[in-house]
């Protein structure tokens, strides 16, 4: 395949096998996690609609707080599951939805995941802004993610996560999935898997420092918490 400076296109586009996810790729051909597309998509819809409710999983990029913040909308946050982030829209009459993995809802379209609609607007942004991707992903907030994951049998999940709730503290915890630990510049996720015998852990901070070490405790938080179940 070709990136879109190859061809000088003003930007790229990937899809899943069944096209309901959108991966995105600037002019100069760097490419993007969804956090940064969903974040412009919400931005673009703040600016523009009266309707300013954003749903998204608690798996996503704080950028999207901060941006409800300055154009004074809100963010309703669900499970980490598509089929959650499109029953909380009905529910609430959103018009947006998305998900950190490229997935993004849409209702005027229709209220599930559909790469193609997603398309459809990036070129839409770009070409009323007259901005080029590269530029409008720069003025998003910043953060830096990371991930991982430790096995866990599936008879223990609920006693470690019990022992994690009791024994940690943050200035705000969200349990809708796991437990997410929100601290003032990050965030601590630590979620069982639902079809495998894991935990997944995500952490969020604004350098890449903080980040580092963040997952690094938190794999031990949660390793530890395992063995004295074991």
């Amino acid at each position: 395949g070709y990136t879109a400076n190859q061809v000088k296109a003003d930007f790229s586009v990937g899809h899943d096998g069944d096209a309901d996810r959108a991966i995105f790729g600037d002019e100069r051909g760097k490419i993007y996690f969804g956090d940064k597309s969903i974040a412009l998509f919400e931005r673009w819809i703040l600016q523009n609609f009266d309707n300013k409710q954003f749903v998204t999983p608690v798996s996503s990029s704080s950028a999207v707080v901060d941006i409800a913040k300055d154009l004074g909308g809100s963010v309703t946050w669900t499970p980490v599951g598509c089929i959650y982030v499109s029953r909380k829209m009905i529910v609430n009459n959103c018009i947006l939805g998305g998900e950190e993995n490229g997935g993004l809802f849409y209702a005027p379209h229709q209220s599930v995941r559909d790469g193609m609609m997603a398309a459809a607007l990036m070129a839409n942004i770009l070409a009323e802004s007259q901005s080029t991707l590269s530029d409008l992903i720069s003025e998003l907030p910043q953060y830096y993610q990371a991930k991982e994951k430790i096995k866990c049998s599936n008879n223990l999940k609920e006693l470690v996560m019990e022992h994690i709730k009791t024994n940690v503290q943050a200035d705000e915890v969200i349990l809708i999935d796991g437990i997410k630990l929100i601290f003032s510049d990050s965030w601590i996720l630590i979620r069982p898997s639902g079809t495998e015998p894991i935990f997944r852990i995500f952490v969020e901070a604004k350098s890449k420092e903080k980040v580092d070490i963040l997952l690094q405790d938190s794999v031990k938080l949660v390793a530890q918490a395992i063995q004295r179940y074991q």
